[in-house]
């Protein structure tokens, strides 16, 4: 993967790179893959939905408590 040879290129010696990358689960291992493959030593791989779930979850309850939807909502184009 040309991004993480890229990543790996201008990292500092003794750098770390942190990636946050939105796969389905079954993706895991191949991410895992190419970064080993890219010379990268996986320090840590965490699945982090529920917290981005609980977030999205906050921030629409937030977003509907301060505009609640519009009975007549006016589309645009």
């Amino acid at each position: 993967m040309q991004f993480l040879r890229e990543v790996r290129r201008v990292l500092k010696p003794g750098g770390l790179f942190l990636i946050s990358d939105h796969r389905r689960r079954h993706k895991e291992e191949r991410v895992k893959a190419q970064l080993i493959n890219a010379d990268f030593a996986l320090l840590s791989f965490e699945d982090t939905s529920p917290q981005i779930v609980r977030g999205l979850e906050h921030s629409i309850a937030r977003e509907s408590a301060t505009h609640p939807i519009d009975s007549d909502p006016v589309v645009a184009y």
